[in-house]
């Protein structure tokens, strides 16, 4: 997913979603450009620096165990899909202006693609129909007239990812910008 904006709970908000993505091997690959609250940025950099040093609780253990807050919870959830190398985060910064695309592609276990452009950030705000108005345009690599369109999101995205989409635009690893 490449966006403009970022919260974490258009992630976090869907646990059973998440246990599927883990179930099955998953993984989660996000661009951005603004993180919505500095609470999500202290959950972000925390989950960065809690490695398990003991045993790994699978991810159901971490969400039918959820001692302690609410962040705390979060923090963890985050700290295990970074350590299973299930997410990773990266951050787009631009020469002039904002990094505002907002591309989306999934692959499912047949490497059948969608993808889909349009409006919506990765926030709550655009998930709620009552807050934002919001719209995207969703394409399937099987449709032959929509294939290009899927191929080409995924060739946008993977340049973005690489760092090699223009020379306006930057990608950084998350951890990398945290500990600076």
């Amino acid at each position: 997913r490449a966006v403009g904006y970022f919260s974490l709970g258009a992630i976090l908000n869907a646990p059973t979603a998440l246990s599927h993505l883990v179930a099955n091997a998953g993984k989660i690959k996000i661009i951005f450009a603004k993180i919505v609250s500095e609470n999500d940025l202290e959950q972000l950099r925390e989950s960065l620096t809690d490695k398990f040093t003991h045993d790994i609780p699978s991810f159901l253990e971490i969400i039918e165990n959820h001692n302690g807050t609410l962040i705390e919870y979060r923090i963890r959830l985050l700290a295990y899909l970074f350590n299973s190398g299930q997410l990773e985060m990266k951050i787009a910064f631009r020469k002039n202006g904002l990094f505002h695309q907002k591309i989306g592609i999934m692959e499912d276990a047949s490497g059948d693609l969608i993808s889909f452009n349009g409006s919506m950030n990765e926030t709550n705000s655009a998930f709620d129909p009552e807050i934002n108005s919001e719209e995207i345009t969703v394409f399937k690599s099987w449709d032959s007239g929509q294939k290009d369109y899927v191929m080409k999101h995924l060739a946008d995205f993977d340049k973005l990812w690489h760092n090699v989409s223009s020379s306006n635009t930057f990608t950084c690893d998350l951890p990398e910008v945290l500990k600076s």
